[in-house]
């Protein structure tokens, strides 16, 4: 493209943008100067349409970079005082198997933001030129994109996933994961400052014993430092421990189920192994699975439980691990709770450990042969 044809693209309106003061409204028809993109889009494409590697793929124009809907637009927001922070949003063009492409919104900038701005959330939003409901930007239906401004260093507001930042000084670029709002809808970007919302625990927050945890279950243990749970996704970063819901397997209570399918195998998870220990029942749901992944057994169906959140990493507890919820439970009348829990440790090849809950004086657990059904309930690290 001649260097002219980039200076045409970097022009912008006067009028062309928003701020969250009520008084200073301005909008920007984003859909002209996707007209000026029409000619870039067909080089590429017919440059590039044949090569296996970009068919259904995603087309970075300009050399390497997305294009720029322009140099950016100043305006002032509600933290910032006579400073003008920069907002410049970027278009990808993801091509179609046919040949076809659709431009995107995939990143926003945001820069020139002074120190004021510290301890805020900042809100994003993309309109179109017909209604006051914001577009859904990413995740498929999410409408605002939060970002916090932790003192300088910016981070996903509470509860927010689906995208990536990248943190500089005094700026940031927000990038969409599965971007979804079409660039030629796009005719209003607007951004504001609010008071800065804390996560909560399920929200990836601090948390506390009995809170609602991020995979749905209840929190029944909070260490002071960080612990290891091996080969779980927080490896040795681990603070919490959430317990699953007694209606984890679809009924009113927990299920009673064999240990495994395999009765007269050792798995390697004995006692000698360390396999007792808080932080292995991540590795000895793996261990026991690797030997028989018969589904409809303690260590298979803690391991399948997905839960609300559709998280992948529930497994069943090992022995000091269900011993905080034995006490977590202890503490609270074991509602909820059955009488002797299935460990994800094993005593020999024919018996696996088992926790007493309640109903067993003078005993807080022992093995039992592999073939014996006790209750299950899962439990997972984050």
């Amino acid at each position: 493209m001649a260097n002219e044809e980039f200076d045409e693209l970097e022009e912008f309106e006067e009028d062309a943008w928003y701020s969250d003061d009520p008084n200073e409204e301005k909008k920007v028809s984003l859909q002209s100067k996707m007209k000026a993109f029409v000619p870039v889009v067909v080089v590429l494409v017919a440059a590039v349409y044949f090569l296996p590697s970009t068919v259904g793929g995603k087309i970075n124009l300009s050399s390497g970079t997305n294009i720029e809907y322009g140099q950016g637009a100043n305006m002032a927001i509600a933290c910032s005082g006579s400073t003008n922070v920069t907002v410049t949003p970027k278009s990808f063009l993801r091509n179609a198997a046919n040949g076809a492409g659709t431009h995107y919104l995939e990143s926003i900038r945001v820069s020139n933001i002074p120190s004021g701005c510290g301890g805020v959330d900042f809100v994003l939003n993309a309109y179109n030129d017909s209604s006051s409901t914001p577009l859904a930007l990413f995740n498929s239906t999410s409408t605002s994109a939060v970002v916090y401004n932790n003192n300088g260093t910016f981070q996903p507001g509470a509860g927010m996933s689906g995208f990536s930042i990248s943190s500089g000084s005094g700026s940031f670029e927000i990038t969409f994961n599965d971007p979804v709002a079409q660039s030629s809808s796009v005719f209003k970007l607007t951004i504001q400052s609010t008071q800065h919302t804390f996560a909560t625990c399920g929200q990836g927050g601090t948390c506390s014993i009995g809170d609602v945890g991020p995979g749905g279950g209840t929190v029944f243990y909070v260490s002071a430092g960080a612990f290891t749970e091996t080969g779980a996704p927080c490896a040795s970063t681990c603070r919490y421990l959430e317990a699953a819901p007694n209606t984890w397997y679809g009924g009113s209570s927990d299920p009673a189920m064999q240990w495994s399918a395999d009765t007269t195998t050792a798995s390697g998870v004995s006692s000698a192994s360390g396999a007792q220990s808080l932080g292995k029942g991540y590795s000895n749901t793996a261990s026991i699975i690797a030997f028989n992944s018969t589904p409809g057994f303690a260590a298979t169906a803690a391991r399948a439980y997905r839960g609300p959140k559709n998280l992948t990493d529930w497994f069943l507890p090992s022995y000091l691990e269900i011993d905080q919820l034995a006490d977590y439970s202890n503490a609270r009348g074991n509602v909820g709770f059955q009488s002797r829990y299935w460990v994800s440790s094993e005593q020999s090849a024919t018996r696996g450990w088992v926790r007493y809950f309640y109903g067993v004086p003078g005993y807080e657990g022992g093995y039992e042969l592999k073939s014996n059904t006790y209750y299950v309930r899962p439990i997972r690290a984050f």
